[in-house]
């Protein structure tokens, strides 16, 4: 299990930052914000800890800021190398909605949409699983985030006051327990298993409904097999959201969780002794039983021990040998 670290909020902070004028705007148009940038706690997690882990899930290394008057992008800053989560910088004066994404690469928006609609629906694109984590020069893993201030006033003069910027974790984390039990090692095997349906975008903002919309196959990685032996063992995956709503099992058993259309799901499969293969599907969720909604910014937690093979379980499927 990865356990996420803890930042220290209200420090001074010296950094880079890069400022982009698309509307050619001088520097005597920009006024002086101060920003403090708290992640919010995952969804599901029960406690937080400062314990060290692969993935920085709470470190923020670097942000883009995108401000919006009107509807039309005024401007946007790129800040690097944040040691710490309180900074002020410069934007253009006025009422605006500004948006934050945190962890992303410093070209992310190189091209970003001028009209705030097209930034609303904007994605970034991914080619692999590994695509979701953002690797700075640090080299300590982070997520990406993001978080929104709407009608802040921009002023001119004075020292800024400080406002907090909610960030939440564009993509959900996926912890897997998985063992076979002591009396099944006679006559079954465990042998590989991977996560199937795995969108190739994460969304920039919360989308409703769901997402990715009207999908054909073509939104989603193809996956790779990790090996697994009859020890079982523990897995976590961070994948963007994938949000395909309610199935139509009628019940309260998870036996009968057998999917919806492009719903994320873990696969487990093995072999018997006389040779035939099987395989789990298991649906991660708001429930065990009826719910296909993988949220960002979420921990989903699932324990499958097997422990046979049951024809009345739908959620496995066996093949010939």
């Amino acid at each position: 299990m990865i356990v996420p670290g803890l930042l220290a909020l209200g420090l001074s902070l010296l950094f880079s930052c890069s400022d982009s004028l698309p509307t050619g705007s001088p520097q005597d148009e920009k006024g002086l914000a101060r920003f403090s940038l708290s992640p919010v706690a995952m969804n599901g997690e029960a406690t937080r800890s400062t314990g060290a882990g692969t993935v920085g899930e709470d470190r923020v290394a670097c942000l883009h800021i995108l401000e919006y008057q009107e509807g039309i992008l005024t401007d946007q800053a790129f800040v690097d190398q944040l040691s710490d989560t309180v900074f002020d910088v410069r934007l253009t004066r006025g009422t605006a909605n500004l948006y934050f994404v945190a962890n992303v690469p410093s070209g992310a928006f190189d091209a970003a949409p001028a009209d705030e609609t097209a930034f609303l629906s904007a994605v970034r694109n991914i080619s692999s699983e590994s695509g979701v984590l953002y690797i700075p020069a640090t080299g300590l893993q982070c997520l990406p985030m993001s978080g929104m201030l709407t009608g802040v006033t921009l002023g001119d003069t004075g020292y800024p006051d400080t406002q907090q910027v909610v960030l939440t974790r564009m993509a959900a984390r996926i912890e897997l327990n998985c063992s076979l039990v002591e009396s099944a090692r006679d006559t079954l095997s465990l042998q590989q298993l991977r996560v199937c349906n795995v969108p190739n975008r994460l969304s920039y903002t919360s989308p409703t409904g769901n997402y990715p919309v009207s999908p054909t196959g073509a939104e989603f990685l193809s996956t790779a097999y990790e090996a697994v032996d009859n020890n079982g063992g523990s897995f976590t995956f961070y994948l963007p959201e994938n949000l395909r709503g309610v199935g139509t099992n009628e019940t309260t058993d998870e036996r009968y969780k057998t999917g919806v259309e492009y719903a994320t799901y873990v696969e487990l499969s093995g072999v018997t002794a006389s040779g035939w293969g099987f395989t789990y599907r298991i649906y991660p969720g708001a429930d065990a039983y009826n719910d296909y909604n993988l949220k960002r910014n979420t921990v989903y937690r699932m324990n499958l021990t097997v422990a046979g093979i049951s024809k009345s379980d739908a959620r496995i499927s066996l093949s010939a040998p």
